[in-house]
């Protein structure tokens, strides 16, 4: 025996590193079980993903930004969609040299996710059979931490990083704890650091979990010898090479990195609603399951005394995974991503599970005796026989629970597929623009922006409903914001985190649109559709006749745009009104309505301000007689918790009394809320009114506004291409349809491309 081996038995002394006798050994039983359980399993992940490509229907699209990397390696074109850590995006590099076309790269990309999953299911059962003892254990512990990303829809989104740099941990874990810590062999320490140092180039967010947990663990198990020779070589092979990793990727990445600060889930700890939040979405909508996970923590610590295991080191792996899942969700889980340490908290509950799964098994040899009436002797034999009847029981929540949760993700996992799916064909059509040069701006109301990005081999900057919260680095993010800000209008007022859009009035675009940054979300605050503004009136020389017209039917509609303020008059016979919509230094956004009324008699006027997206609700504070003021608070319902916006609307009018009410959204939050006024003369006789609607946007800190005008941001971007989904509506087709800035260029069965003239 090596120096090394016996300081290492010394520290950690074995108990036994033999697997348990009788059913609890890998016999003919158990191999029979484990291969019918493994057949389950894929079966439980690829029958699925093999339903939705019988659809017509890929799923995901975050392979999209692996594969655009992985494009980038070669050819240096980043397509603007770049993933920070190379592991991927270089097995990646087959897919895409293979096939040819962006197509079979989708299904081929699909099916590397299910891969990835039975990865984590095979590099679970040697870490949970270890710790257990049992190979019943470690085919429980494996199914259970398999499984639980079915039930949450990363597995939809192709998050696949996540997958890979668990298996990664996985894998350096078993390694440390077979390698190392049973068999006594120092040098296999540094194969568990490569394989940390790989899941930190797989996903740094995921390997922080896995170093954090493992570095506790090494504390407790070697922490009388930690200063020795020996101990600090062990510990520098481990943790030294990931710890690199992770700081060479923060430098070659710096440059790229995010303006935008994740805030971590530390500074919300008080916050009522993200315990609430958290709860339900750990229990996935299912009470069995609610019922099932406490009781495996408790069956865990009523036992946790009398657990016997093969090396003494494993009676703390427990501890320590429990106690790395602390920092992973306080500190390096941003606010938006609540559910993503979900994840871990299922590594500490497998091993529970291994461990109570292979109790069963071991129990039942030892209530079988020998030809000469004495008990077999088994790792549980120290259990008192007035106990070991709970020993089954315990066993058996642990095996329910496996069930329960196949169960449960079997329903989630499809669910999350479709929901994320997206017609192949709509893809395939994108294929127009690959041999094209310039940037384009996509219009869709698909998830698979990345995939678009990939399948259109452009630089690709996307409107509505795309989110900033999507992507990693700054430039991504200014896309997007640019992205939806050319969708809706030709200029705009940009102050700071706030953008206010008075679009072209012919387009029949809402006019003016207000858009907020906050966080990582761009958030549509208010709008105001210049069709739904109306105006009752006499002529002068009838007044018994009542007219009503829009703003939007008249018939001299002249746009302008100044340094600072955009305007709109709209004229008839008789009537005019100008529309300004300008901002100040805090944010605030003023829409001011300038009425003239000549040879006609004013009867009212009314108002309608609406809360375009029917994810937010709404609340308001009171509604009440003009001049008044709503306080607006709308709720952004995309990410894990919702996010406030306090938006204070004020109304005042000259010349005008009337009120103003809120209508809000439906139940099923399927129609938008809106502020609607209706305003009387006061004085009939006059011929100038105004009314000013203010909004305070949520206190948000702003610039000196500014104008943007649509031809600067193409021009800067090389945007040459827009491509616009027909399933977006008439209203973002007649935008481009009716700009003389573009030219249709080609149909297909789902989109319009058309050629900017910018240039």
């Amino acid at each position: 025996m090596t120096a090394a081996t016996e300081e290492t038995a010394a520290a950690v002394p074995p108990e036994s590193s033999a697997p348990p006798s009788g059913l609890g050994g890998e016999g003919r039983t158990f191999r029979r079980v484990h291969l019918l359980a493994t057949a389950a399993f894929l079966a439980l992940v690829f029958v699925p993903i093999l339903a939705i490509f019988a659809e017509g229907l890929l799923f995901g699209g975050d392979w999209g930004q692996y594969a655009l990397t992985s494009q980038l390696y070669v050819n240096h074109q980043s397509n603007m969609l770049y993933y920070p850590e190379p592991v991927l995006p270089v097995l990646y590099l087959p897919i895409t040299l293979l096939f040819g076309s962006s197509l079979a790269v989708g299904y081929a990309a699909d099916l590397f996710g299910g891969l990835l999953l039975v990865a984590i299911y095979f590099t679970g059962y040697p870490v949970f059979r270890e710790v257990s003892g049992s190979p019943w254990g470690g085919l429980a512990g494996a199914l259970l931490v398999a499984t639980s990303p079915l039930m949450m829809d990363e597995v939809g989104w192709a998050g696949q990083a996540q997958f890979l740099a668990i298996a990664f941990g996985l894998a350096a874990t078993w390694v440390l704890l077979r390698k190392v810590a049973v068999e006594g062999r120092e040098r296999w320490a540094l194969v568990a650091g490569v394989l940390l140092g790989l899941a930190v180039l797989s996903e740094s967010y995921s390997a922080l979990y896995f170093l954090v947990g493992l570095f506790v663990w090494f504390l407790i198990t070697y922490r009388t010898r930690i200063l020795g020779r020996a101990g600090l070589l062990r510990a520098v092979a481990v943790f030294v090479l990931p710890l690199v990793a992770l700081g060479a990727l923060g430098l070659a990445n710096s440059g790229l990195a995010s303006n935008v600060i994740s805030e971590p889930l530390v500074a919300r700890v008080a916050y009522l609603p993200l315990f609430k939040a958290l709860y339900l979405r750990f229990a996935f909508d299912s009470y069995v399951l609610l019922v099932l996970y406490p009781s495996i923590a408790v069956a865990y610590l009523l036992l946790w005394r009398r657990l016997t295991y093969g090396n003494r080191a494993f009676r703390w792996f427990v501890p320590a995974l429990l106690l790395a899942w602390i920092p992973q969700f306080l500190l390096f889980t941003p606010v938006v991503d609540t559910d993503r340490a979900l994840y871990f908290a299922f590594l500490p509950a497998a091993a529970m599970v291994a461990l109570l799964a292979g109790a069963l098994p071991a129990v039942w040899t030892a209530a079988v005796s020998d030809p000469g009436g004495r008990p077999l002797r088994t790792r549980w034999g120290r259990i008192p026989r007035g106990r070991r009847s709970i020993v089954p029981i315990l066993a058996v929540i642990a095996v329910v629970t496996i069930g329960a949760q196949a169960g449960v993700s079997a329903h989630s996992y499809y669910g999350s597929l479709t929901y994320y799916g997206y017609d192949a064909g709509v893809l395939s059509e994108l294929s127009l623009l690959e041999s094209k040069n310039g940037s384009l701006l996509l219009l869709t109301p698909n998830l698979g922006n990345f995939a678009s990005s990939w399948a259109s081999g452009r630089n690709t900057f996307f409107g509505p409903p795309s989110q900033p919260a999507t992507y990693t680095r700054s430039d991504q993010q200014l896309a997007v914001i640019d992205g939806n800000l050319l969708a809706y209008g030709a200029s705009w007022i940009h102050a700071g985190n706030t953008w206010a859009i008075d679009a072209e009035p012919e387009w029949e675009a809402p006019a003016p649109l207000i858009l907020q940054f906050s966080g990582q979300y761009l958030f549509q605050a208010l709008e105001m559709n210049d069709s739904l503004s109306w105006i009752e009136y006499s002529p002068a020389s009838e007044p018994s006749v009542v007219e009503n017209v829009s703003l939007f039917s008249a018939p001299s509609i002249v746009h302008s745009v100044g340094p600072a303020e955009i305007a709109t008059t709209y004229a008839w016979p008789g009537l005019s009104v100008t529309k300004t919509l300008s901002t100040d230094l805090e944010g605030n956004i003023t829409i001011a309505l300038r009425f003239s009324f000549v040879a006609t008699v004013p009867r009212a006027v009314g108002l309608t301000l609406t809360l375009p997206n029917p994810r937010h609700t709404v609340e308001t504070t009171y509604q009440a007689a003009v001049p008044s003021s709503l306080k607006v608070v709308q709720v952004l319902k995309n990410g894990f918790l919702p996010f406030p916006f306090p938006d204070t609307v004020g109304l005042t009018a000259s010349g005008f009394s009337g009120t103003t009410t809120f209508v809000g959204p439906s139940a099923n939050l399927s129609v938008a809320g809106a502020i609607v006024s209706r305003l009387e003369p006061t004085s009939p006789s006059a011929t100038n009114y105004s009314a000013t609607f203010s909004i305070a946007p949520g206190g948000m800190s702003s610039l000196p506004s500014v104008t943007v005008r649509e031809a600067s941001i193409l021009s800067a971007n090389g945007i040459s291409w827009v491509a616009v989904e027909r399933s977006m509506g008439s209203g973002f087709l007649e935008r481009f349809l009716n700009d003389p800035e573009f030219s249709l260029y080609a149909a297909s069965p789902h989109y319009l491309f058309f050629e900017t003239n910018w240039g």
